[in-house]
């Protein structure tokens, strides 16, 4: 009988998370942190469980409780989305060399993604690094495409505003 409690708990606990990923598509991330909560206890050593529901915190604005629970995450299951969301929790905390590692790993993950670098070079940017903002827009912007796409098309722009404005962030 312990089982079948234990079981019950499991697949209430994949139903919740089920129902998070679901509000969290739709953008509805506060209702979404509701069902991840829920699923926690059962789900606490799940990597991929723990990247979404980071993300979600992410989303939400609760960047100190995603940095633990992405943490987490990454010792069970590193991935560039789950380094990429941490990078993205620690920038928002000014913790700027955390970030940094964070989005070097992800891009160590996968060297031909170009999401990664860009990433860092405006965090580099955003925190003052200016000399570090244009090398890594710089190389970005030599960086061969593979799938051309509008979002690539708006990094690279963004990054020869980086080089243009000497690193400076851009008044607008």
């Amino acid at each position: 009988s312990f089982i079948i409690i234990f079981l019950g708990h499991l697949l209430s606990s994949y139903k919740y998370w089920k129902d998070a990923n679901k509000y969290y598509t739709f953008g509805a991330y506060e209702t979404s942190l509701l069902s991840y909560q829920k699923a926690y206890s059962q789900l606490n050593t799940n990597g991929a469980y723990l990247t979404n529901y980071g993300k979600a915190l992410l989303e939400s604005g609760n960047y100190s409780k995603a940095v633990s629970i992405l943490e987490r995450g990454a010792k069970l299951y590193p991935n560039t989305i789950n380094y990429l969301a941490l990078g993205d929790s620690y920038k928002a905390l000014l913790l700027y060399q955390e970030a940094e590692q964070s989005y070097l790993y992800a891009w160590h993950m996968n060297p031909s993604r170009f999401y990664p670098k860009y990433l860092l070079a405006t965090l580099y940017r955003d925190s003052g690094q200016k000399e570090k903002a244009i090398s890594v827009a710089s190389e970005l912007l030599q960086k061969k495409i593979k799938v051309k796409s509008n979002a690539i098309i708006d990094m690279k722009e963004e990054m020869e505003e980086i080089i243009k404005t000497k690193g400076h962030l851009n008044e607008k």
